[in-house]
């Protein structure tokens, strides 16, 4: 189980002040994993109304430089197919009245999985038998990168992570440690480390759980009601006296699943546990 932390129940789509800068959106960063060839990652951030942005990707064979659409305070483009490997420094540009530019660096093209669920995902690697073992292995693995979205909670679907517990980084025993069900996930390390030593090329992991949340507070409204499931949002066997939080439906789904949809992936792991009286690990590709 996680730790109380401050809970954000958010009324907005977007932060008011999610246009005051030009950035990249919350889940890119340094040395992060963009999904490689042959599918096309996307880049989305925020800019000003009426003017161009550019990205460019340098790398060791040149640069490439496209152009990016503004609408309603954000820009986004699709990437042309980029073959595993890297790194790159990706740079957008926002030519203007308010001109300003933003460099991404060390940029790895491989593989991008989410890890979610909940304790069960949550687990933390220095909870494994052999956690002292694994640790030290960490720094061997410098093409394996994590990050792991905060804890947050929803009534509406977020386009943007709230906030992030860890942005892109190498992995490091310091950060793959940590206190019991806090940092980063065992499952989704371990499942990504095999990829890394099974394909040869970098890895992307993306974590994003919390522990003793049941399933219906993860899923779509969609979802929910092709389960018919919607009715059921009060239901008290959601109350976890620990936290003291009735975890409606879709709060979770809203705050830390909906932001990563823009996001390309080769797919997800769930790992859901006793909340929902039944356990599952399951691999899916990202529809």
């Amino acid at each position: 189980m996680y730790p109380l932390r401050a809970l954000c129940l958010l009324c907005a789509v977007i932060p008011v002040n999610a246009f005051d800068e030009f950035r990249f959106a919350s889940y890119y960063g340094d040395h992060m994993v963009l999904q490689k060839a042959p599918e096309r990652a996307v880049l989305w951030g925020y800019a000003s109304d009426g003017s161009k942005v550019f990205v460019i990707l340098e790398g060791q064979q040149g640069n490439k430089k496209q152009a990016a659409y503004v609408q309603n305070g954000m820009w986004r483009l699709t990437l042309d197919p980029v073959n595993a490997g890297g790194p790159y420094n990706v740079t957008a540009v926002q030519q203007g009245p308010a001109h300003a530019q933003v460099t991404l660096t060390d940029v790895l093209f491989g593989d991008v999985w989410l890890c979610g669920g909940q304790s069960n995902m949550a687990f933390t690697l220095s909870q494994v038998f052999n956690a002292s073992e694994e640790l030290s292995l960490a720094p061997k693995f410098p093409q394996v990168r994590i990050f792991m979205a905060a804890l947050e909670m929803s009534d509406q679907a977020l386009t943007d992570l709230p906030r992030v517990e860890v942005p892109w980084s190498v992995p490091s025993a310091e950060l793959l440690g940590g206190k019991e069900f806090t940092y980063f996930s065992a499952v989704c390390w371990l499942f990504g480390r095999n990829l890394y030593e099974t394909l040869g090329y970098p890895v992307g992991l993306v974590e994003s759980c919390w522990g003793g949340t049941p399933v219906e507070a993860w899923s779509s409204p969609r979802a929910l009601q092709k389960c018919s499931l919607e009715e059921q949002e009060d239901n008290s066997n959601y109350t976890r006296p620990l936290l003291g939080v009735v975890w409606s439906n879709s709060v979770l789904w809203n705050a830390m699943i909906h932001p990563l949809l823009n996001m390309t992936i080769q797919g997800a792991i769930w790992y859901q546990g006793e909340s929902s009286q039944w356990g599952l690990l399951w691999v899916e590709p990202w529809l």
